[in-house]
Formats: structure tokens, C-alpha cells, sequence
């Protein structure tokens, strides 16, 4: 279970006679929290609680506009309370983040991004891959001035299921979408795949699609009509193309008959992998 590591008051430190005088108003009902513990906690809750003061009044903070498991967790961290975020699924992780980010609570979003890190995702479901994708590009949307958080969680699970990862084009495109961690990713991955053409739009500027030029290159092959981002056509007079660097050697996966090496690691020739690919991308 994750715990929280704030560097506010513990609860012991707050007296417990002393009655909660604040109120968070959320849609499954009130939650009563000290001041100090708010205020401590987050610079954002500390000046909403300093310009509505009110003397031997409890104070309320409207966040029914939120969600309200998400609100109740904020609540946990910052009480050092088991989190328990094992139980939730990447949209509700996402969503997590955004109202610690909002609340500016950076260990909350740092627990966050550690589960996300931790868990073992099943890639082989294509549902749960979109999911990821959506979510690592929502944390990766508000951490642009601190990409490693973003490019540990990203190559974290690169990593450990580098077969199921290349079968989905949205993270690999995300991956290479982002120039701070494109050139770790090629870097962690030159055995496994090799990147040789994205397509940018001309109109937006945003990667639209990759694909493989060369006939025994091995890499992920997506063809938009429509830009993904801007929704405008996209010709062969409208596109860019650049090259990544990365030269791969071997690839971990499913072995095949015209394997060249033994069972044990499961090499697959990288010449046959264009065939491999295209007969084991949806199994």
C-alpha cells in the first residue's frame, strides 16, 4: 500500500481534543479536516483558508466539482493514512494526479506516478494500453519541466514487457512524441525495435504516424489519412519526415521456426521479424 511521505504535521502532532474546523464539501458528503493539516500540506488550500478567515467560524471548501474517492485519498495523504491505490485503475490514477497537481500536493502526485511505475500492466489488452497512453500523456502534459518522473514510469514498463509495448503504436508514438526521453527510449530499446520514420504534420507540427521504409526493418506501422491532433488531411506534400538513430540487433520475443539461436532466450532473427510482427501484433 502506498503511504505518503509529507512533510506536514502528523496527526499526532495536532491535538485531539482539538475539533476539525474545516469542512470539504464533496458529492458522497462532508469530510472535516484540520486547518493546519490543509494548510501545511498545500499552498493552494493555505490561501484559500487565509482569504476567507473567519474567527470560531468552521470553514467549508466547495470541491463537489471533483471527484469524490479522489478528494477522499488527497484527504488520507495528508493525514498519512494507508492510500491503498492498488486497487485503482489507471483513469482514476489520472485523475488523482490532476487534483494533487491542482492542489500542488507534489508528493501526492509523486505516489501517484510511483504506482504507476510499480504496477504490472497487461499490454496484451488493448483497452488498458489506450488507457496508459491517455494517462502518461496527461502527467507528461503537466510535468513538461520535469520529464524524468514521465521517462522513468514510461521505460519502466518499456522494459519489463517490451514484446506487448510494440504491439501498440499509442505508446510507442507517444514515446517518440517527446524529445526528452526519445533518444533514452532508443537507447533502452536498440535491441529490441528500431523507429525509422515518424511523420509530423505540417499543419501542427505533431507526430502523426511511423512507419518502416526499409524492407528489413522492424517497427511499428500506422497510416493516417486525417492528422490525429489538428483532424487535417495529410499528403505526401503536407508531411516531414526524420530519422531516429537506433540500431537493433536481437528482439525477445516469441520465438518461430527460423530462430537462428537457442530456445532458452527465445531470439527471434531479426531479418524474419517483419513476417513475425505481422502474423503476432493482435495475439
Amino acid at each position: 500500500m502506498a503511504k505518503s511521505q509529507t512533510p506536514c504535521p502528523r496527526p499526532s502532532l495536532v491535538n485531539p481534543r482539538r475539533p476539525a474546523d474545516v469542512v470539504i464539501r464533496t458529492t458522497e458528503g462532508p469530510i472535516s479536516v484540520h486547518e493546519i493539516m490543509l494548510a501545511t500540506a498545500s499552498t493552494v488550500f493555505d490561501a484559500e483558508l487565509s482569504s476567507n478567515f473567519k474567527e470560531s467560524v468552521t470553514r467549508e471548501i466547495d470541491m463537489t466539482y471533483e471527484d469524490a474517492d479522489s478528494v477522499r485519498i488527497m484527504v488520507d495523504h495528508i493525514y498519512d493514512r494507508d492510500l491503498n491505490l492498488g486497487t485503482k485503475n489507471i483513469d482514476q490514477l489520472t485523475t488523482l494526479y490532476m487534483l494533487a497537481d491542482m492542489k500542488q500536493i507534489p508528493t501526492l502526485t509523486a505516489t501517484v506516478i510511483q504506482t504507476l511505475e510499480s504496477r504490472d500492466f497487461d499490454l496484451s489488452d488493448g483497452d488498458t494500453t489506450v488507457s496508459l497512453a491517455k494517462a502518461l500523456k496527461t502527467i507528461y502534459s503537466v510535468q513538461m519541466t520535469n520529464a524524468d518522473a514521465f521517462k522513468s514510469c514510461l521505460l519502466t514498463i518499456a522494459a519489463s514487457r517490451p514484446s506487448d509495448f510494440l504491439k501498440h503504436p499509442d505508446l510507442v508514438v507517444l514515446a517518440a512524441d517527446n524529445p526528452q526521453i526519445r533518444q533514452d527510449l532508443c537507447t533502452r530499446m536498440s535491441s529490441l525495435v528500431e523507429i525509422v520514420h515518424l511523420r509530423t504534420c505540417h499543419s501542427c507540427g505533431r507526430i502523426v504516424d511511423g512507419h518502416a521504409p526499409q524492407k528489413d526493418a522492424y517497427a511499428i506501422n500506422v497510416y493516417r489519412d486525417n492528422c490525429k491532433h489538428c483532424k487535417r488531411p495529410v499528403t505526401p506534400t503536407r508531411i516531414e519526415e526524420f530519422q531516429v538513430e537506433c540500431k537493433p540487433k536481437k528482439y525477445f520475443g516469441k520465438p518461430t521456426v527460423s530462430a537462428e539461436v537457442g530456445e532458452e532466450d527465445q531470439r527471434v532473427d531479426f531479418l524474419k521479424l517483419p513476417r513475425w510482427y505481422s502474423e503476432n501484433r493482435h495475439t
